[in-house]
């Protein structure tokens, strides 16, 4: 079993946003034939994303990649976010059902040259569990 010995950190306040509905977003790796695709929900300033297949390395091994598309496709600056990656069963390959790490993603951005160098592992609070449930492969009711 998959464990993550990095410690939590105190996490960072997220208000609840009712609407903030899932979307996609997809990258093609350099040289390969299909796209990693996740979902991601946006909560103003806060980007949650979450990796739905793992062909390629997951959300940690493109995590500048999704980043940027997400920006584009929201037609912001990435500068404009605090992005969180939800690591679940869904998008990667060690973990079971119901198993899930919330990190905080640490990243520069200089000269166009974006570059994530940190994962702080922080706690997830129920909403972002409840909105993505079917990642994270638990019952919305158990979540609460």
């Amino acid at each position: 079993m998959y464990t993550d010995i990095r410690p939590i950190t105190k996490p960072t306040v997220i208000a609840f946003f009712p609407n903030a509905g899932l979307k996609e977003v997809q990258i093609l790796p350099p040289g390969c034939a299909e796209p990693e695709i996740a979902y991601y929900a946006i909560f103003d300033d806060v980007c949650v994303f979450s990796g739905i297949n793992n062909l390629y390395g997951g959300t940690s091994g493109w995590a500048e990649e999704y980043i940027q598309n997400i920006a584009k496709q929201e037609k912001r600056k990435v500068s404009q976010f605090i992005f969180y990656d939800l690591q679940t069963f869904a998008g990667e390959l060690q973990r079971g059902r119901g198993q899930f790490s919330f990190y905080r993603l640490e990243f520069k951005y200089d000269e166009g040259e974006l570059t994530v160098y940190d994962w702080v592992r922080e706690f997830c609070p129920p909403e972002i569990r409840a909105i993505f449930a079917d990642c994270i492969g638990v019952p919305e009711y158990m979540l609460h």
